[in-house]
């Protein structure tokens, strides 16, 4: 319990452990270590990140990392790092004034001296009447519960008289706050460290968990500073699943962790204890929990009986939950609408653009037949409760106007129910079947209903086109790919657009002739690599991804440009994984794109033009922007590409597909194998079983084209 309010920083006697942590360490086993880390009793420290972030820093040096949690406008912390140097004494003038809590802030500006102490029976206590302050505040405190790292050249170069001295007299604050005080105020200089991990890996996990914008940022730094996962089940499932997303990315921590998560945190994150792979069993890699065993599970059903109950939602108990959570919000939407709107019955059921469709500010309704938008989506008028329609297609045009008719949608369910078939749910008495398609062009319901599952890289536009058992999926081997983290300033690039293209269609040869010739137009340097020139005369730039680390930016066109599809190939993640550049993207993947967590602020979008001059005189006024540029390439350097078919996994875990036996042997027909086969089937499972080459067949893949 509290002792008593009367500082500012006074609080609990257990405030004083980190502080006897640190000396008690020093006395004992530093001797023999370089680094250590002092968090709360309920802090879980990812080793492998810590380590990583020790890398390159001498232990011999004064060094304190952690998560600033607070600075004052004077500290400024160049590259996430700041040198303190040694406070003058404090004096009896410089007492921090105030004594209620929330006074940290104002004493960390003023600079003053805390917590006045006076001897006593005990040792020391607080004393406002007769008590001397002897260490002043610093300018920046670090977060304790996400822990703080400290080098053995901060405790060497702390006496054991003078740590104990600062333990025993420095009765006020927090545990964090207590530390950095007495180190602040007992050495020379010290270089205080920002580690912002946790939050760039929260950002990642959470960006695809349809979270509502207004409260994206507010749930990435809760997560950061304490875990919420178990409270929100969409949390819960997106943080997990980063795990096995982002193998080669972990968390510096994770704080306040319900009881129920513990172990289930730690199963999924076992790569990131320092374990060897070697130590690894199948599938305990990557493990994914799912059920009742999750620490979200009540919380999710709860969550799933609501939205049932509030929307009639007969797949609310077994549908997707990030599904849900994306539908619900867009239902809170309309439901708004409802309220503001006349005689116009019009909602939207799926939004498929950057642009957020709101109504009567990107949609509303001409008359009760038609609507206008400049949005874009999938759309359902009054009275027709299971027919959509989409508008807004093809991308490219300010304002769009579509009819309430349902002809198309209604074949569609015709066409997709005569060809589906319902694999029977639970242990499989057969072959699993699942078919790859790495080219463009979506699967036709007829050849979909042959397998259990089909992964691809374009799927319909229109949702009731799409088979059930099809899901989009990344077809290569980007997963083990990051941007290359020493690649050069995009403002110090010699090349200021580059074309690499050996499809050299009449329509993707325009695009590029129009961009080349409002590039060179302006004195800027355009090159072509590939077979394809965009009209240009000069020779053949250098070839490969050399060419992309020249490049400031480079066109990304998909190799599907139907407009009744969403496709996302490989095209436009190119420039960023090779080369830290930035795509000038034709497609129509943004959706996909964009629950795959790519930066979409850094790219520039064709789609967001009227047309391609527009596009053109964007990128070449970006091209002449140097901090433009390299403000872009900072959120492409956190760029971290999503792997696996999140559809397809929750697909086959609502089937309950199971094998009989931990290793499953997998069959390709026409005997061309790829790795990527095996780790699409290890995501799609959940890491529930080992998937080896073998020709007994328990999954028979076809594909095409490898």
């Amino acid at each position: 319990k509290p002792v008593h309010r009367k500082s500012a920083f006074e609080r609990f006697p257990t405030d004083a452990n980190m502080l006897w942590a640190a000396h008690v360490a020093n006395s004992t086993v530093m001797h023999s270590s370089d680094w250590l880390f002092v968090g709360d009793d309920d802090s879980m420290p990812f080793e492998r990140e810590i380590q990583r972030q020790v890398r390159g820093l001498s232990s011999a040096e004064p060094n304190v990392l952690g998560y600033v949690g607070f600075s004052t406008p004077r500290v400024r912390l160049q590259r996430g790092s700041a040198e303190l140097t040694r406070p003058v004494p404090c004096r009896a003038a410089d007492v921090c004034a105030g004594g209620t809590e929330g006074d940290e802030r104002n004493n960390s500006e003023h600079g003053c001296c805390a917590c006045p102490t006076a001897p006593s029976a005990n040792g020391w206590k607080v004393s406002w009447s007769k008590g001397v302050a002897s260490y002043r505040v610093p300018p920046l405190f670090f977060y304790g519960g996400t822990g703080i790292l400290l080098s053995r050249g901060v405790l060497d170069a702390i006496t054991s008289a003078d740590w104990v001295s600062c333990t025993q007299r420095m009765l006020c604050g927090p545990s964090d706050d207590r530390l950095l005080t007495c180190i602040y105020n007992l050495l020379p200089r010290v270089c205080a460290i920002h580690v912002d991990q946790n939050e760039n890996f929260m950002r990642g996990a959470l960006q695809r968990a349809g979270v509502p914008a207004a409260v994206w940022n507010d749930a990435v730094w809760n997560n950061a500073l304490w875990s919420t996962m178990s409270a929100a089940p969409i949390h819960g499932i997106r943080i997990i699943a980063h795990f096995a997303d982002s193998p080669a990315h972990c968390p510096w921590s994770m704080h306040k962790l319900d009881t129920s998560c513990i172990q289930v945190v730690y199963n999924a994150s076992m790569h990131c204890h320092g374990h060897a792979p070697a130590a690894h069993v199948g599938s305990q890699k990557f493990v994914t929990p799912v059920g009742r065993d999750a620490c979200w599970w009540r919380a999710e059903q709860q969550e799933r009986k609501r939205l049932q109950a509030k929307f009639g939602w007969g797949d609310a108990a077994t549908a997707p939950f990030e599904e849900l959570h994306v539908r619900s919000e867009l239902a809170r939407r309309n439901e708004l609408a409802e309220k503001g709107r006349g005689a116009c019955k019009v909602v939207v059921t799926e939004e498929q653009s950057r642009l957020a469709c709101e109504y009567g500010v990107t949609y509303g309704c001409v008359d009760e037949r038609t609507v206008w938008t400049r949005c874009r989506g999938q759309f359902r008028c009054g009275g027709q409760a299971h027919v959509t329609f989409r508008c807004g297609f093809p991308p490219g045009r300010p304002l769009y106007h579509c009819n309430c008719s349902s002809a198309l949608s209604k074949l569609a369910h015709s066409v997709v129910a005569r060809h589906s078939k319902v694999h029977k749910p639970g242990p499989l008495g057969g072959p699993f079947r699942v078919f790859f398609y790495g080219e463009p062009g979506a699967v036709a319901a007829e050849k979909a209903a042959n397998y259990h599952v089909v992964l691809c890289i374009a799927v319909a536009r229109e949702r009731a086109l799409r088979p059930e058992n099809t899901f989009w999926a990344p077809m290569r081997h980007f997963s083990m790919l990051r941007p290359p983290v020493n690649a050069s300033a995009l403002s110090t690039r010699p090349v200021d657009m580059l074309y690499q293209s050996s499809n050299c269609d009449p329509q993707r040869e325009q695009f590029a002739q129009t961009v080349r010739r409002i590039f060179e137009g302006k004195g800027l340097r355009f090159e072509h690599s590939g077979a394809c020139t965009a009209g240009s005369s000069r020779p053949r730039y250098i070839k490969g991804q050399d060419a992309v680390l020249t490049t400031k930016m480079m066109i990304s066109m998909s190799r599907n440009q139907r407009p009744d599809s969403e496709a996302l190939d490989e095209k436009l993640a190119l420039p960023m994984l090779h080369g830290a550049a930035l795509p000038l993207y034709v497609g129509t993947g943004h959706r996909l794109a964009k629950r795959a967590g790519y930066p979409m602020h850094a790219i520039i979008d064709r789609a967001d033009f009227n047309s391609d001059g527009e596009a053109a005189e964007a990128a070449a006024n970006l091209a002449k922007d140097p901090a433009g540029l390299d403000e872009r390439q900072k959120q492409v350097l956190k760029f971290e590409p999503k792997y696996g078919s999140f559809g397809g996994r929750a697909y086959v875990a609502s089937r309950n597909f199971s094998f009989a036996t931990k290793q499953v042997q997998v069959r390709v027909s026409n005997n061309r194998k790829s790795p990527i086969f095996l780790e699409h089937l290890h995501f799609l499972f959940g890491g529930r079983y080992d998937f080896v080459w073998g020709p007994r067949g328990d999954v028979i893949v076809d594909q095409c084209c490898w």
